[in-house]
């Protein structure tokens, strides 16, 4: 499976939170994710194979093809600001999403 490219940026020290509807290549039609869970989320430092935070994901795994990954604002805090790796699988190792999202500053900053 080639997995889908979102372009989601981090905002450090903010609450990030997105639910993903995972539909067939040129379809409306969503992938059934019956099995396939649980779904892991890694973010990673792209300098090296460190895991920087792992998300919460939800779903019912149905053939709805819906998740929600969910950062809290102290794991984005963590964060270095620049460049990250980020990526979703299944419980099999099979790669869903995967993208280098921007963490960034929200302004105005949150508290520290």
């Amino acid at each position: 499976m080639t997995p889908g490219e979102p372009n989601l940026p981090i905002y450090r020290g903010a609450r990030w939170a997105f639910t993903f509807r995972l539909v067939a290549t040129d379809t409306d039609t969503p992938i059934d994710l019956t099995g396939l869970g649980p779904f892991v989320c890694e973010v990673k430092d792209p300098r090296a194979d460190r895991i920087l935070a792992t998300a919460t994901i939800e779903s019912d795994y149905d053939d709805t093809g819906i998740f929600t990954m969910t950062l809290t604002p102290a794991q984005t805090r963590a964060l270095p600001l620049g460049v990250a790796r980020m990526g979703v699988r299944d419980a099999e190792g099979d790669p869903f999403l995967e993208w280098t999202p921007e963490v960034t500053w929200f302004t105005p900053n949150p508290p520290s």
